[in-house]
């Protein structure tokens, strides 16, 4: 089972508002899943809570993309990330 540790740090367009994210994670897949076991989050009521994210990886373009399983305000998010090999520029 593949799993680590993470860190993230999401801010949205209008940081005004409050849209800032940070947090660091245990994780592991769990089927199409990945699980974000939070352990440090500048949000307290984060703190232990464990997040599920659907995951899909495109292996064409190597963009893996999350949604949340749970919709969140007006819609659900989604984040897509794409490693990047910054030795080679890539």
């Amino acid at each position: 089972m593949a799993g680590g540790t993470m860190a993230v740090h999401i801010a949205g367009s209008d940081q005004a508002a409050g849209k800032f994210m940070v947090y660091a994670a245990d994780w592991h897949i769990a089927g199409d899943c990945v699980v974000h076991e939070v352990k440090e989050s500048i949000d307290p009521k984060l703190r232990g809570v464990k997040l599920e994210r659907r995951a899909e990886l495109d292996p064409l373009t190597g963009i893996l993309t999350y949604r949340t399983l749970e919709k969140q305000g007006p819609g659900w998010p989604v984040v897509r990330w794409q490693k990047i090999d910054v030795r080679n520029g890539n």
